[in-house]
């Protein structure tokens, strides 16, 4: 494990502490442009989430507001369950995405891979770099805002879903994340300069409770409109 690596876990309340939970909840506001593009505005703008830490399996809890209706996320599969039943299913999802352009429609089922997909990462960031198959590198610094912030480089593994597979965290000299850039493969490859904010405390463990997510252009620097999506995370519980 590289130097800044250890860093940012003992900045986020350290693997002691985060070895102690396997799932996490959280309470969900998101809002912005994607959504809106792809038809699914207000589907899941309001609503609570149930996340593995370990592996990456979740759900949406009363998806689309109703209630006894989950959204169950895997990796190869959605599952729409209402009241026990299975109602609908996607099987290898990230392959119904193939051709897709900023404005293609979505469906129910690819929102919630979208949706968890990312979830997943911003709640187990950065602990998630420390399972299995990722790899993390620090690459050279980066000054903005008249601060200068060390960057790591991580590569997802094959067997998760993810908005690209090599993605770079930007932390402060307190081993915080400032910033994330990515692309999202699924969409066109759309760039993304992701800024998180207002950290709070959650049962030892340190979060950002508040993610905005712009364009990128070609020399790295964020894009100030439109703001494709930001998310409020309330309640935030580890079990």
């Amino acid at each position: 494990m590289n130097d800044l690596l250890k860093l940012a876990l003992h900045a986020h309340g350290g693997l002691n502490h985060w070895s102690l939970y396997t799932k996490v909840y959280a309470l969900i506001h998101v809002d912005g442009i994607l959504f809106t593009a792809k038809g699914q505005t207000g589907v899941i703008n309001e609503g609570q989430v149930e996340l593995e830490l370990r592996e990456q399996h979740g759900r949406y809890i009363g998806f689309d507001r109703q209630p006894g209706l989950d959204a169950w996320f895997e990796p190869d599969r959605i599952t729409f369950i209402n009241k026990g039943e299975v109602i609908e299913a996607l099987s290898n999802p990230r392959a119904s995405f193939r051709d897709h352009i900023f404005e293609t429609p979505w469906t129910k089922l690819q929102l919630t891979y979208f949706g968890i997909c990312s979830l997943w990462a911003y709640l187990t960031m950065p602990f998630h770099c420390t399972l299995s198959g990722f790899r993390t590198r620090e690459i050279e610094p980066w000054h903005e805002a008249g601060e200068t912030w060390r960057r790591l480089h991580v590569t997802y593994p094959d067997r998760l879903a993810y908005h690209t597979r090599e993605q770079i965290y930007f932390f402060d000299e307190k081993g915080m994340v400032k910033r994330l850039d990515y692309q999202i493969d699924i969409n066109e490859k759309v760039t993304a300069a992701h800024y998180v904010f207002d950290y709070q405390h959650f049962q030892g463990i340190r979060l950002p409770t508040r993610h905005l997510i712009y364009p990128r252009d070609e020399q790295g620097h964020y894009i100030r409109e439109p703001l494709v999506l930001r998310y409020d995370l309330r309640e935030i519980r580890f079990t």
